[in-house]
C-alpha cells in the first residue's frame, strides 16, 4: 500500500478583518451608550442656551436701571424684539440680542409715565418680558430665572417670563 505523500499547507495567516458578530456587538454597545448619553447632552445644550437668555435679561435689566438713574425717567415702551432706543448707550460693548434662531424675544413695557390708574393688569409699572417659544427651553429658563432675579413671574405654558423693575 502506497500512501500518497501528505501535502504540507502553509501556516494560516491571521485575519485582517472583523467578524460580523464583533461588528454587531460594537454597534449594539455604542447604541446603548448613546441612548443613555443623549438626554444628558440635550439638557446641557438647553441649559447653556437658557443661561444665555437669563444673562441677557440681567444685562437688559441693568441697562434699563442705569438709564433710569441717569435720566430720572424710564424709557418708552417697545414692541417685542426691540429694545428702547435710549438704553443702547447703556449696554456693554459687543452685546447682541439676535436670538431669533432660538425663538426668543424681549419686550419692555413702561406704564410709569402714565397716570397711576393706568398700570399693567398685574399692577406693575415697569416690566421687562422675555418670550421663549420652545417649551423645553422655557422650562430650563424657569428653573434658572428665580436664582437670578428677586421678583419674577413665570408662565411656563406660554414661555413668558416677567421681571418687575419697579
Amino acid at each position: 500500500m502506497n500512501k500518497a505523500p501528505r501535502v504540507q499547507r502553509p501556516p494560516k495567516a491571521p485575519s485582517k478583518g472583523f467578524t460580523l458578530i464583533e461588528v454587531l456587538l460594537v454597534v449594539f454597545i455604542i447604541g446603548i451608550l448613546s441612548t443613555l448619553a443623549i438626554p444628558h447632552l440635550r439638557h446641557a445644550h438647553y441649559k447653556g442656551r437658557a443661561t444665555k437668555i437669563v444673562e441677557d435679561l440681567r444685562i437688559i435689566r441693568n441697562s434699563l436701571l442705569s438709564y433710569h438713574l441717569d435720566k430720572g425717567t424710564w424709557p418708552r415702551s417697545r414692541s417685542w424684539g426691540r429694545l428702547p432706543r435710549g438704553t443702547l448707550s447703556h449696554l456693554p460693548a459687543g452685546i447682541s440680542f439676535d436670538l431669533s434662531s432660538w425663538e426668543t424675544e424681549y419686550k419692555f413695557n413702561n406704564y410709569a409715565n402714565k397716570s397711576q390708574s393706568w398700570r399693567d393688569k398685574r399692577g406693575y409699572a415697569v416690566i421687562l418680558q422675555a418670550r421663549v417659544r420652545n417649551i423645553e427651553l422655557a422650562n430650563v429658563v424657569a428653573s434658572l430665572a428665580p436664582n437670578m432675579f428677586d421678583i419674577v413671574r413665570i408662565n411656563r405654558k406660554r414661555g413668558l417670563f416677567i421681571i418687575i423693575l419697579s
